[in-house]
């Protein structure tokens, strides 16, 4: 038996049939859940009617079309007359080889124009249509082999069973409450992804869009009621749970070695966008400034920004720092409810919206699969929030807001989180001390999780000493006292998808980037041999180069040496090759202009501008924004007299020198004009900037400290230019 999918064929679905076939705008009216439902399966009856059917097999070609078969039935009976000798061997060969000619061509222009139409962040999506995978069964859990037992384990550890919540009951308080507007819909509609999963509805994204342009009263009323009656209707809270092993894990015979995400359908997606925007109004008032993620303009590379420039102030200060990392086990299954509702109105959010909070997480049901098995029946669970889900990483930052506010109790110099990740940093005369200190912390936060339900997981709780000066840390150094286990030094240490190494170097997040960058360009490989040179370039700009230049904007405050960026030269000269066809000994910057990619060092500069106006509108209450180098007046003073860029920081300069943010001022500095009293950059000055070179431009015109290496082609340049322009690094024309 192949394994077969039976579904719809959304893209060829007959809208004129199905506008005659939805509700009359007067049977939209909604007054309580059993009209909700009405609704839905009328909706789901119009649009399964109005839409054909497909089945897919494994021998389903997409690119397949009517010449392809009149060709492979010419071929077959060509073949059949060379076998009774009614034709030569010369006929047969030309036949089948022009068949097999127009069976590549068309799987080169089918892919190539999937490609062209395609947005770039969901090209992924469109790599995983090229090579799919039969769904594998799960390894032995817990020495549960068969798929039911291995189905009751995950549940029992990712869903334990508690005390029932008491029964949601509305209270019908509409305070500030407002209707829900068409550009409300439209905007959530917009915020889901195109390749976002349908849930068990089978319903994507594409046919709701289409739907709102159609009838957009439908959606309207039923997110307004939703949220006016604080209900989300039963139906939408059955959630499909794939089951899917975490990559590079040593035991898949543990049930955390998984990760279950959460299918919803999209409906339901929509009224949580919606929903998820009203809440977002309310963050301040719960969230810390220093949690950096689910807040408007936060990074979490602005965390290891403000993590780094507190390490190198105090190594400037003779002072040593540590930092102590923590992950949180399971964090979106272990969410109580009731907390939850009671921490959102400790802080004020609007009476419906924690109503319907609760309505959204009670009387939930997951179907578990693994994608060769299913389980029958949905299963009620009682805790948790749906991994998958627009509003699961704002609820637990909102639940987990609790342990982030006021690190001082803590006896902390900082402590910064991203979701569930967290970082305790520690200052002081050594780091004995520091261990000491973050001993008695680390153990202080883990009793204050738990009263929530929470715990830090020991496998991934890692200690790392920060090197002070010329002292850097050893292995042998003090470790941490976590619970009943030691936290020894590590020498290596990655945090949000940034390395670091004891010497605070780029070097091994360099190698560790252009590896995972190696690892993607070798998954696309057999696609890219489909392509033509123009979707390669930009199926590799989509989905290699940010794999390779994520997290490269910590370390532009360094000059960064011809060694440490020999990877990033082996990566980009690699994908070069794959794009142009060059040879291995054909120069660099030649085979990278030809592909339409930049060479290291201008990508290396583009990476902190773009970092840098990042920052720019950041508010006055943002952590970094008092680092900022147009907050600082010395940072002018040396921009003054100046032609073009500040003057390199110097060791008379203070603690300049050591500041991590002071590694954008090459970049954003030239952009303010050379006056007595300079004011802040604007934001369109940025984005004028940025956008006024192209990739040539980029190629010929370095800025200081990044400069090519001797001999390169744009350094003669440069030697055969004027004095003046010798002296500023650019060529005669800037």
């Amino acid at each position: 038996m192949h394994q077969e999918y039976k579904g719809y064929n959304w893209k060829n679905a007959n809208w004129a049939r199905i506008a005659e076939l939805l509700p009359a705008p007067e049977e939209v009216k909604i007054r309580d859940e059993q009209d909700f439902n009405h609704l839905y399966h009328l909706i789901l009856r119009a649009l399964r009617i109005g839409t054909p059917t497909r089945r897919v097999t494994k021998w389903s070609r997409p690119w397949w079309d009517p010449n392809l078969a009149e060709m492979r039935r010419i071929k077959n009976t060509t073949f059949r007359e060379f076998r009774a000798g009614r034709t030569d061997r010369h006929t047969y060969n030309r036949v089948r080889n022009a068949y097999l000619r127009a069976i590549r061509k068309a799987i080169q222009n089918h892919w190539n124009t999937v490609v062209e139409n395609t947005y770039p962040s969901s090209l992924w999506q469109t790599v995983r249509k090229a090579f799919p995978k039969p769904p594998a069964s799960l390894a032995t859990i817990n020495g549960a082999t068969s798929f039911e037992d291995k189905a009751q384990v995950l549940r029992q550890a990712f869903f334990p069973d508690s005390d029932p919540p008491p029964q949601h009951q509305p209270s019908n308080n509409l305070e500030g409450f407002h209707l829900v507007t068409q550009e409300e819909v439209l905007q959530a509609l917009e915020a889901i992804p195109p390749n976002s999963a349908p849930g068990d509805d089978t319903l994507p994204p594409s046919v709701w869009i289409r739907l709102h342009k159609i009838r957009p009263d439908i959606l309207i009323n039923m997110t307004d009621w939703s949220l006016r009656s604080g209900t989300l209707s039963t139906i939408l809270k059955r959630v499909l749970t794939i089951v899917i092993p975490k990559p590079g894990k040593p035991d898949y015979s543990v049930p955390k070695a998984y990760r279950m995400i959460s299918l919803l359908p999209t409906l339901s997606k929509t009224i949580e966008h919606v929903t998820l925007a009203r809440m977002t109004v309310f963050a301040p008032n719960c969230l810390s400034l220093l949690q950096f993620a689910c807040q408007k303009g936060y990074s979490p590379l602005d965390a290891v920004h403000l993590i780094l420039e507190k390490v190198h102030k105090a190594s400037n200060d003779k002072l040593y720092s540590s930092a102590l990392f923590l992950d949180v086990q399971g964090a979106f299954d272990k969410v109580l409810h009731q907390r939850l509702a009671e921490i959102m109105t400790t802080n004020d959010f609007l009476p419906y919206l924690v109503e319907w909070v609760q309505s959204y997480l009670s009387d939930r049901s997951v179907r578990i699969t693994d994608g060769a098995a299913s389980e029958p029946f949905f299963t009620t669970i009682q805790v948790g929030i749906p991994q998958g889900s627009p509003l699961s990483p704002f609820l637990f930052n909102v639940y987990s807001s609790p342990l982030c506010h006021n690190h001082q109790r803590l006896g902390m110099d900082l402590m910064v989180s991203y979701v569930d990740n967290y970082c305790l940093l520690a200052i002081s005369a050594s780091w004995q001390q520091n261990a000491i200190t973050l001993t008695a912390a680390g153990n202080q936060l883990q009793l204050e999780a738990n009263q929530g339900g929470m715990n830090f997981d020991l496998s991934k709780t890692e200690l790392f000493h920060f090197p002070c000066r010329k002292n850097l840390p050893t292995a042998d150094l003090h470790g941490v006292q976590f619970g009943e286990h030691n936290i020894a030094n590590n020498l290596e240490q990655r945090w949000v998808g940034v390395y670091f190494n004891r010497m605070l170097r780029p070097t091994l997040h360099i190698e560790q980037r252009a590896a995972k960058a190696g690892s993607t360009m070798y998954k696309l490989a057999p696609l890219l041999k489909k392509l033509k040179p123009e979707m390669v370039s930009r199926l590799i700009k989509a989905t290699v180069i940010p794999a390779l230049i994520f997290g490269l904007e910590i370390y532009t405050r360094y000059q960064i040496n011809n060694r440490e960026v020999v990877p990033i030269n082996m990566c980009l000269k690699a994908v070069a090759k794959i794009v142009t066809g060059g040879w291995q000994k054909a120069e660099l910057w030649a085979i990278c202009a030809e592909a339409g990619l930049h060479v290291p060092y201008p990508l290396i500069k583009k990476c902190a501008i773009s970092g840098a106006a990042r920052l720019l509108d950041r508010p006055p209450i943002y952590p970094l924004h008092s680092l900022l180098p147009w907050n600082r007046p010395k940072a002018y003073n040396l921009k003054i007299g100046t032609r073009n860029y500040a003057r390199p920081w110097t060791a008379h300069q203070g603690h300049a020198s050591h500041l991590q943010i002071d590694g954008i001022r090459n970049n954003i500095l030239p952009l303010i004009e050379d006056t007595t009293q300079p004011t802040r950059p604007a934001k369109p000055a940025i984005h004028a900037y940025i956008q006024q070179y192209t990739l040539e431009d980029f190629d010929k015109r370095p800025n200081p400290p990044y400069t090519y290496p001797r001999g390169h082609p744009a350094t003669q340049a440069r030697r055969a230019s004027s004095p003046e322009d010798s002296a500023t690094g650019y060529p005669a024309s800037a």
